[in-house]
């Protein structure tokens, strides 16, 4: 079935406010197989509204409206699908009692305007509100279903959620399946390039989306042999995939590494020059972090690398402190100093400068996995901000990897 989206609100247009409700919406819809083909974005206009309604209606045979069902004057949407198709407006006397009950439970006056919000198109259902005075809509009419719902976020998803989604995914029976398939350190054209050279089904539709040094790709397939096609690409993301490839889905690589972590039972502690602390941040974001962090020393100047994470002179003189053996040393010491299980470091060249002769974007790490002492060398000249952030999501990545044989 394909389907409509329609957001109202001419605070979205000017920019003022950013719409949530297209995106929770069409994540929704998309997971029972619906098919989004349009997502709109109108005016309060009543006139605007009216224009959106008839062009989903003609293109689509599921239309969600959001916003425009509140007391006020600008508050059209029900008064835009009730001329769009042709229909008067009711007074509903059960909506009305819902109303005054709603006022006198919070003890708050219930102002005349209100009872505008009691009115439904005749043969619409109301779709209760047991968050806000704003109930949605329902309308069958002309073999299209329109669902009307609040614009507030927290209303419209609950609304969703408990009353309007459990029935769509008992009528939709299209053998429609998505799955996403999310990648790290290779490009989206390269990524294109590499499995568009492969023989895939012909059932298979790809799209690729990038992100910040990420690559998500989603496959959509439509006919009974979309359980065969999903499994093709499994083993296909397995096998040819594994040195890009981190999971599947929505979790991001932050919470599928912490999760591993703690899982593991192992511990980490963190030495960073060039990430600033990024590393360190981002590893105490997600609740129960203590559990596997073990802590961190932000070491900026050659100094601090000398005397708190006790580097030997002798190495930083050599090599410098943008050097394999300087990342090395510091995921050894920071190990032995936090007696973590696994110890991490960071140098490099943040930018925009260059430093000890080398680029801006030119990072070491430095990882310590029990025994086994590794470095590796990036090269990414973005800006220094998304520089810093690259760094933190390729070591969450390499670390993950070592935690699949653990």
């Amino acid at each position: 079935m394909d389907v409509s989206i329609i957001v109202t609100g001419s605070e979205i247009l000017y920019g003022k406010v950013q719409d949530t409700n297209s995106k929770f919406l069409a994540q929704k819809l998309t997971d029972i197989g619906l098919n989004i083909k349009n997502i709109i974005v109108c005016s309060d206009e009543k006139s605007d509204i009216k224009e959106k309604l008839n062009f989903a209606a003609k293109n689509t045979d599921l239309i969600f409206i959001t916003g425009g069902l509140g007391p006020t004057k600008d508050d059209l949407t029900r008064d835009a699908l009730a001329e769009a198709a042709d229909l008067k407006l009711k007074f509903s006397d059960r909506l009305a009692e819902r109303l005054h009950s709603f006022f006198e439970n919070s003890s708050s006056k219930m102002t005349k305007n209100n009872l505008k919000q009691a009115y439904l198109p005749e043969n619409a259902e109301a779709v209760l509100n047991d968050n806000g005075t704003a109930p949605g809509i329902k309308l069958n009419h002309n073999n299209k279903t329109f669902y009307l719902m609040p614009g507030v976020p927290s209303e419209m998803r609950s609304m969703f959620l408990e009353q309007i989604y459990p029935d769509l995914k008992k009528i939709n029976n299209n053998s429609i399946f998505f799955k996403e398939y999310n990648f790290i350190g290779i490009g989206e054209s390269t990524l294109a390039d590499k499995i568009e050279k492969l023989t895939i089904p012909e059932n298979a539709v790809l799209s690729y989306q990038a992100g910040r040094g990420e690559v998500k790709l989603r496959l959509k397939v439509e006919n009974d042999d979309a359980e065969s096609t999903i499994e093709f690409f499994d083993n296909l993301i397995s096998t040819k995939f594994t040195d890009y490839f981190y999971g599947t889905g929505d979790m991001s690589l932050l919470e599928i590494f912490c999760d591993r972590l703690k899982k593991s039972g192992l511990t980490i502690a963190t030495a960073e020059s060039f990430t600033g602390g990024l590393l360190g941040k981002r590893l105490t974001e997600l609740e129960g972090s203590s559990a596997y962090f073990k802590g961190g020393i932000i070491a900026y100047s050659s100094k601090a690398k000398k005397n708190i994470l006790k580097i030997n002179p002798n190495i930083l003189e050599k090599y410098g402190a943008v050097s394999h053996e300087t990342a090395l040393a510091m995921a050894g010491n920071i190990a032995d100093i936090f007696a973590a299980d696994i110890g991490v470091s960071t140098t490099g060249v943040a930018g925009p400068d260059s430093m000890e002769g080398k680029k801006a974007g030119t990072m070491f790490v430095g990882i310590k996995y029990f025994s086994r002492l590794f470095s590796f060398k990036l090269n990414k000249n973005y800006n220094r901000k998304l520089n810093r952030w690259y760094a933190t999501q390729i070591i969450l990545f390499k670390i993950m990897k070592l935690l699949e044989n653990y």
